[in-house]
C-alpha cells in the first residue's frame, strides 16, 4: 500500500471464522516519513550560442508536494524564473543568454553555472546546479 502524504496512519485488521464468529482482531498506527526531497537539473541542448533558447529540466524526487522552484540563470544569486509545482515531478524552464559568459577567455564563449533551488511544502530545501552551454557568439 502506498500512502500519498507523511504523518501517521493506522490501520485494523480482523479475521473471522467460517462461521462469521471473531477469530482474530488487530489495530496498529504508525508514522509515515516523506523521502527526503532531492533535485536534480539538466541543461538542453549541451551547446548553444548568444540568443539560443536553453532549457533546464528540473527533476523533483521525495520531499512533499506542492514545489516552488526557483532558477538562477547566472549563478549571481538571484532567482530569474519562479514557478509551482502542483502535480508530476519535472518542470522545465527556459531562458535565452544574450551575451556571452563573462568566465570566457577569450570572451567570445564561456560557460553559466545555472542553480535550482526547490522547496517543498514542509519547508525542505534542495540545491542543484549544472553548467549552462556555452554561450558563443556566431
Amino acid at each position: 500500500m502506498a500512502y500519498a502524504s507523511a504523518g501517521w496512519s493506522g490501520c485494523h485488521f480482523t479475521a473471522r471464522d467460517s462461521a462469521g464468529g471473531l477469530a482474530f482482531s488487530a489495530s496498529r498506527e504508525f508514522d509515515i516519513e516523506p523521502v527526503p526531497l532531492r533535485a536534480f537539473i539538466m541543461a538542453d541542448p549541451p551547446s548553444g550560442s548568444v540568443g539560443s533558447e536553453i532549457e533546464f529540466h528540473i527533476y523533483i524526487d521525495g520531499g512533499v508536494g506542492p514545489y516552488r522552484v526557483e532558477l538562477d540563470v547566472d549563478n549571481n544569486g538571484s532567482y530569474d524564473i519562479t514557478r509551482e509545482v502542483y502535480s508530476g515531478n519535472e518542470i522545465a524552464l527556459s531562458h535565452v543568454y544574450t551575451t556571452p559568459s563573462v568566465t570566457a577567455i577569450p570572451p567570445s564563449s564561456g560557460s553559466y553555472l545555472a542553480t535550482a533551488r526547490v522547496t517543498d511544502s514542509q519547508g525542505g530545501t534542495q540545491f542543484a546546479g549544472t553548467v549552462a552551454p556555452p554561450a558563443q557568439t556566431e
